[in-house]
């Protein structure tokens, strides 16, 4: 369990396909900020939130925590980052930033003492610009400790991070982009990092499964992540939670 102690940040990314209520789950927004809470965590990154121009105040409004959010397009899907309030005597707000199309929402804050720059990313299967635009973004603007978290919809490793019952391993035209992205701006998986011969998933369809979702920081910041865990018991979603802890 990822735990906030002393001068350590809990992070969690998360495709929750959707937050509004569902036959199946009437308590959707509740039950995922109660993991959180289980969690203990500091920041919850939400992609897929399905929140369009007329529901926004499903995320504005949760209680306890401050909400940066895109609204619902076909592409992006929506995407949010929550910030616990009882983090603020430790958190200063400094900007937040959005893609055009609403693929990624960029957060500059300062916690700690130390300023960093938090980036929840929805890397929808059809765009193949945003990571590429994101990229160039960051390059130019990211201040303090670069911390990527979300559903890049591709995995690294076709060995590792898929296993399937076909004998065709084929790989997204996004998985190169994905590998372009990180070596611009010299980042780390933090999963691969932390667990090098753990095979996990955060994905699972019929035979199919994958470690879509992910957290990159970059590899001079790298040995500050204590801990990167999978969840596998939330029931909400069909993508597993992924939780980041930081010293």
């Amino acid at each position: 369990m990822a735990k906030s102690t002393g001068n350590s940040l809990s992070i969690i990314t998360w495709n929750t396909c959707g937050v509004k209520p569902t036959k199946h789950s009437p308590n959707k927004l509740i039950d995922i900020m109660n993991f959180g809470k289980k969690q203990k965590a500091d920041i919850i990154f939400l992609q897929e939130t399905h929140v369009g121009p007329k529901g926004y105040n499903y995320i504005n409004e949760v209680r306890g925590w401050t909400s940066y959010f895109t609204v619902y397009s076909p592409n992006s899907k929506g995407v949010a980052i929550l910030v616990n309030k009882k983090l603020k005597p430790h958190y200063e707000y400094i900007c937040h930033d959005e893609d055009y199309a609403g693929g990624y929402i960029v957060l500059f804050c300062q916690m700690h003492g130390q300023l960093f720059t938090l980036v929840n990313v929805y890397n929808h299967k059809e765009d193949k610009q945003v990571l590429g635009r994101l990229s160039q973004y960051l390059q130019e603007m990211k201040i303090g400790t670069l911390v990527i978290g979300g559903d890049f919809n591709t995995v690294l490793d076709l060995d590792f991070d898929k296993r399937t019952a076909s004998e065709h391993r084929r790989h997204t035209s996004l998985r190169p982009l994905l590998q372009s992205f990180i070596s611009s701006l010299n980042l780390q998986d933090t999963w691969a990092r932390l667990h090098p011969t753990e095979e996990a998933f955060t994905r699972s369809q019929s035979t199919s499964h994958s470690r879509l979702d992910m957290f990159f920081m970059q590899q001079d910041k790298a040995p500050f992540a204590q801990s990167c865990e999978i969840h596998t018991d939330s029931g909400i979603s069909d993508h597993n939670p992924v939780s980041l802890k930081i010293h």
